[in-house]
């Protein structure tokens, strides 16, 4: 055979190949990222403050629906319920719930190879919306769609294997070996007042300043577990603040002063909205001399800051009534000059010292003369 005529042959070889493989392809397209064998993962996840409680009759079922010709028993799903979570992690006050199964497909339910489908469709039970809601997660998918590669195996004793199972969302491209479930469960409403926060000033000491407007300042430093990023409340004070204009979110403050026995309530807020109370004594007379302690119902040792001339509480609006007592006590003043009831013996110090200086210097100038 001429070189020419092989290298021809050669070359129409290798298009009928690569036409093949296109044709191929077009036909059956290649499974993207499956799982390889008779198993996939299944992932059930329920997201909730920490203060909201999980309730113990949740149920979650999951309807397995074959396309002809698949098997209607290949696999299964069993319930989930409240008493499958086990203990929750907990991240900036999310508690997360999570059930984590091995689904398993039966081979022996299928007679001969090929590719069969199947869709996963999930329901709840939840009917105690009047005080919370149960949600799909933003995001996630409640129904997936399974499908399982029969292939041949002379090695089985069903001469059939499950080569692979491909996992996709309804209407979604892109395949796994896994399927997730998410839901959120929220407070429909508050019931107590675990949503405000309200600020009491007490001013004690024979030496206080009972009169002044204490400098206190609010600021909002993270948003509760499954609050939407950015968000933004309208917040209200009892009794007004003119330094409250707008609706406030995460980094925005506003100012308010209170006087002995005063106090303000902060309200409009969700339960575990992040925020920081400072009072400023910086421009206080004696201010160094003020003992501050704080009272409260929610916050920890570790929750509170002090520096020279703030004190700060950090925390996190609770699911009980919400106070804070700032407390200013100033029993004794440090010195820091002199007191004007000396003045004139200090004078009359003075006037000695200056004559015993006077003579000195006299004598000098008529001992030298």
């Amino acid at each position: 055979m001429k070189f020419k005529e092989f290298k021809r042959l050669l070359k129409s070889a290798a298009v009928t190949l690569v036409t093949t493989a296109l044709c191929f392809g077009a036909v059956s397209p290649a499974l993207a990222a499956p799982v390889e064998g008779d198993a996939f993962t299944f992932t059930k996840t329920i997201e909730m403050d920490k203060n909201v409680d999980l309730p113990n009759d949740l149920t979650f079922t999951y309807a397995v629906a074959p396309t002809a010709p698949a098997p209607a028993d290949a696999f299964t799903i069993d319930n989930v319920t409240a008493a499958n979570f086990g203990t929750p992690t907990t991240v900036n006050r999310l508690n997360t719930y999570t059930v984590n199964r091995d689904i398993q497909v039966d081979v022996t339910k299928f007679t001969h190879a090929g590719s069969y489908t199947y869709t996963v469709t999930e329901t709840d039970n939840y009917t105690d919306t009047a005080t919370k809601t149960l949600s799909t997660k933003e995001g996630t998918p409640t129904t997936y769609t399974v499908e399982v590669v029969i292939a041949n195996d002379d090695t089985a004793a069903t001469k059939l294997k499950v080569d692979r199972i491909a996992i996709s969302s309804v209407g979604a491209t892109e395949k796994s070996g896994a399927m997730s479930f998410a839901s959120q469960l929220e407070k429909t409403t508050s019931t107590n007042d675990g949503n405000e926060l309200t600020v009491t000033k007490r001013v004690s000491g024979d030496y206080a300043d009972k009169e002044h407007a204490y400098k206190f300042t609010f600021k909002i430093t993270g948003l509760a577990a499954l609050e939407a990023q950015g968000a933004t409340y309208s917040v209200a004070t009892t009794p007004s603040t003119e330094s409250l204009t707008a609706a406030i979110g995460v980094g925005d403050s506003f100012d308010f002063y209170l006087k002995d026995g005063e106090s303000i309530t902060i309200s409009n807020l969700p339960v575990g909205t992040q925020y920081e109370i400072t009072e400023d004594l910086e421009n206080i007379q004696n201010a160094g001399s003020y003992v501050t302690t704080l009272d409260n119902t929610t916050l920890a040792p570790t929750d509170i800051t002090y520096t020279a001339n703030t004190k700060t509480a950090s925390g996190a609006l609770d699911d009980v009534t919400n106070s804070i007592t700032y407390i200013n006590a100033l029993n004794n003043i440090t010195p820091t000059g002199l007191f004007i009831d000396n003045l004139p013996y200090l004078l009359l110090a003075a006037i000695g010292a200056a004559g015993i200086a006077f003579y000195m210097v006299s004598r000098r100038r008529q001992y030298q003369g």
